[in-house]
C-alpha cells in the first residue's frame, strides 16, 4: 500500500486566488499541515544538539529550532 503525500504551503492555494474563500477541505488541509508543523517542531525542540547535527541540521539550523523559528535543515 502506498500514500500519496501533497506538500505545499498553508494558504498557498488562497494566496494563489485571493478574491476567493479557501474550501473547507483546504482549511482541513492547513490544519492538519500546521498541526503536524507543531509536532514536528515540539519533536525537534526536546532533542539534543548532537541528535539535531547526526540528523543533517548545522549549527546555524540548531540555533534557529532553540529560537523556535525553524524546522528544516538547509540542505
Amino acid at each position: 500500500m502506498s500514500t500519496l503525500v501533497l506538500a505545499s504551503a498553508p494558504g498557498a492555494v488562497a494566496a494563489a486566488e485571493p478574491n476567493t474563500k479557501p474550501s473547507l477541505f483546504q482549511r482541513l488541509i492547513e490544519a492538519r499541515a500546521r498541526d503536524a508543523l507543531r509536532r514536528i517542531h515540539a519533536f525537534l525542540a526536546v532533542q539534543s544538539d548532537r541528535r539535531l547535527r547526526d540528523l543533517g541540521y548545522t549549527a546555524a539550523d540548531i540555533e534557529v529550532i532553540r529560537q523556535g523559528r525553524s524546522l528544516w535543515p538547509s540542505r
